[in-house]
């Protein structure tokens, strides 16, 4: 598998039943069900044509079933859900349309990952593994999320919610990497600004400097 792959594997749980939403190739579906963290698989995609890519790999698995649909709309109840590569307003709106919710939710957003982490926390899941990736010169968040039993949901403060508690408490080198190149941008951007709306973006960018200088020393 290829490196982003690898990491998001690594976090499934072992459940009995799994989906894979937006399955693309079935890579990561292939891997669940050859290597026994699931006994019953379903993969989907959006169009029969995408599909096809995932069903030849998948050829074979008598417990794994594909599935033409938008979301989780067509998928039984299971244990553990995961949606990889999508942005996070597609899967705000998996989730909230979803006929189920899965004790488990492995997520990993192209964008907008504040918000889901918010829908979750809302949803009533605990947020357990919440961290940045690298991999081909490019960055990802990661979100393992198991839904709780209990009224006690959990409260993010903003900077939490747009940062991701894990990275904040235990940043990894690749977090650090990845404010650091988000630090480059803005000083550039800065540059081309002026007066008060010059004055705001440099204030943002003083704050997200401290954080790193904090979190380095953490490191």
């Amino acid at each position: 598998m290829k490196k982003r792959f690898e990491i998001i594997y690594s976090v499934i749980p072992c459940v009995d039943s799994f989906a894979d939403v937006g399955c693309d190739h079935g890579i990561i579906s292939l891997e669940m069900i050859k290597n026994e963290k699931c006994k019953t698989l379903y993969y989907s995609d959006v169009s029969s044509p995408s599909l096809k890519k995932a069903e030849k790999l998948l050829a074979g698995y008598e417990n794994a079933k594909g599935v033409v649909c938008d979301g989780l709309k067509l998928i039984p109840p299971c244990d553990c859900v995961l949606i990889a590569g999508m942005g996070g307003e597609n899967i705000i709106e998996i989730i909230s349309s979803a006929p189920f919710l899965p004790e488990f939710f492995v997520l990993q957003p192209m964008k907008n990952c504040d918000k889901v982490r918010k829908l979750l926390l809302e949803k009533g899941y605990k947020i357990l593994k919440d961290f940045k990736f690298s991999a081909l010169n490019t960055f990802y968040d990661l979100i393992l999320a198991q839904k709780i039993k209990s009224f006690n949901l959990d409260v993010y403060s903003e900077e939490e919610l747009f940062y991701g508690r894990d990275n904040l408490i235990s940043p990894t080198e690749d977090f650090l990497d990845f404010l650091k190149e988000e630090i480059a941008v803005k000083e550039h951007i800065a540059l081309s600004l002026s007066g008060e709306k010059q004055k705001k973006f440099c204030e943002k960018l003083s704050k997200e400097k401290a954080l790193y200088e904090r979190l380095r020393v953490k490191r």
